[in-house]
């Protein structure tokens, strides 16, 4: 029995410390001045007022006695000067880490993974606790988006930092017993949406969508303050891309001329921009929203190594050698040349009459760009040696021999390595051509081979037997002669 009265007290306690804790709902109006005076504050008429964890309990007291909620605000992730308590963070030894990067409003960044800083910000809690805060807004949660951090910190804060710390906040404050909004870090608001009651939004509609990241929160029944600021542009100028972000997300939506939030600012309609009638969409609210757990990207030393592996084993599958050796038998005239190109390594092999034998020790995909057998390659190493030797008989009595022996060696030997150093081959070759006085073909020396041996053979023959004729009408004039003596 004593057990189960113990559970029914504590369940009790939970109910109640639920319905006590505040949560601001979606449609609210809403003022930020948090650096205004306090008869500013007063003359307000929004219904939820954000004001500096500074201000004095009675001006507390007298915006509830006005209907209003307050939310009081302070940074968690910098240290300000005009805080009362920045001595303890100075105590802390690595909790500031740099002390020379300053940011646009004088603040230093705070090394929130440490376990010191609890402590700290938990005092802070209660003190809102005790001035009657309904609720508080944390700043500077999003130091990875800062170069102050990312740049000049040995080791950085990062998003996974930013989450973990977030989760911290809101755990600590309901365990205080106090409301706590979320303040910007859009790209983890849809996972942290269970963990706050409300948000603060800062000039969202200056990236798109990033303002619809916030959705979920008006869908849940929780209020999402959002505020754009005149350093940027005019209302006027800002205003159509405002309402294309912003509306029917049923937030609350604010302009302020400066960011430095020294004046007041004003509400206006999320969904057409005016300033009059400010009642806008509020979605109806959802159960049951599922909520995510982000993933955060791992160190890119993995990647580097798996990308040179890549390129290694890519080279050596490109690096290949290709051998082909052209061998031609040919007839042609008496002509001795010698082309030596600049590489000095060749092989030559004798081969018989009329064969062409091609030797491809490896395959590869650019074979193809030797095009023709019978063209002689001159960018590549060759020589060549011809010697002419040629047999030439008569029809009849005169015997002419002369030997010729042609012989027509052509080593050609590429490494082709890739498909640019085919081409540059290709154009070498174009070049040495130029130089060399007569290239021969496999047609035109077949051709020329031809004719000129068929018509030194005819001559030659012409010549014999014109021989043989004189002689005999020499021999018959004689004997005619002989008769008549």
């Amino acid at each position: 029995m004593k057990l189960l009265f113990l559970i029914f007290i504590t369940l009790l306690s939970l109910i109640k410390y639920v319905e006590s804790r505040w949560s601001a709902t979606p449609g609210s109006t809403w003022a930020y001045l948090i650096n205004s005076k306090d008869d500013v504050i007063l003359n307000r008429s929004e219904q939820v007022i954000t004001i500096d964890l500074n201000k004095s309990p009675e001006l507390i007291e007298k915006l509830h006695k006005q209907g209003k909620k307050v939310i009081c605000y302070f940074s968690g992730g910098t240290i300000e000067n005009h805080r009362d308590d920045k001595d303890d963070y100075f105590a802390v030894d690595g909790l500031v880490v740099d002390k020379e990067g300053r940011t646009k409003f004088d603040e230093l960044w705070l090394d929130y993974r440490r376990e010191e800083i609890k402590p700290l910000i938990k005092r802070r809690m209660q003190r809102a606790l005790n001035n009657k805060c309904d609720g508080i807004e944390v700043d500077c949660l999003g130091a990875y988006n800062h170069k102050i951090v990312t740049e000049r910190w040995e080791n950085p804060l990062t998003k996974e930092d930013a989450y973990n710390f977030a989760k911290m906040l809101s755990k600590m404050a309901h365990e205080v017993g106090i409301s706590i909004g979320l303040k910007n870090v859009a790209d983890l608001a849809p996972y942290l949406v269970n963990d706050f009651d409300f948000a603060v939004v800062e000039s969202c509609s200056m990236s798109k969508k990033i303002c619809a990241k916030y959705e979920n929160f008006p869908k849940s029944g929780k209020a999402v303050f959002t505020i754009h600021y005149g350093n940027y542009g005019s209302f006027s100028e800002q205003k159509s891309t405002m309402i294309s972000e912003l509306k029917g997300f049923g937030y609350t939506c604010t302009f302020n001329e400066n960011d430095n939030l020294k004046t007041p600012g004003y509400n206006f309609n999320c969904d057409n921009g005016s300033t009059s009638n400010l009642k806008g969409v509020i979605p109806s609210v959802e159960r049951g929203i599922v909520v995510g757990t982000p993933t955060f990207s791992k160190k890119a030393t993995t990647t580097t190594k798996k990308a040179t592996t890549t390129k290694k084993t890519t080279t050596k599958r490109t690096t290949t050698t290709t051998r082909r050796t052209t061998t031609t038998t040919k007839k042609t005239t008496k002509k001795t040349t010698t082309t030596v190109a600049n590489k000095p390594k060749t092989t030559t092999k004798p081969v018989t009459k009329k064969t062409t034998t091609t030797k491809r020790p490896t395959t590869t995909k650019r074979a193809t760009t030797t095009k023709r057998a019978t063209t002689t390659r001159r960018a590549t190493t060759s020589k060549r040696v011809t010697t002419t030797r040629r047999a030439t008989s008569s029809r009849k009595v005169t015997t002419t021999r002369r030997a010729t022996t042609t012989r027509r060696v052509t080593t050609t030997r590429r490494t082709t390595t890739t498909r640019k150093t085919t081409r540059k081959t290709t154009t070498t070759r174009r070049t040495t051509r130029k130089t060399t006085t007569k290239p021969v073909t496999k047609k035109t020396t077949r051709r020329t081979t031809k004719k000129s041996t068929n018509k030194k053979a005819t001559k030659k023959a012409t010549k014999a037997y014109n021989k043989e004729q004189i002689a005999w009408i020499r021999m018959l004039n004689f004997l005619k002669k002989n008769r008549k003596h």
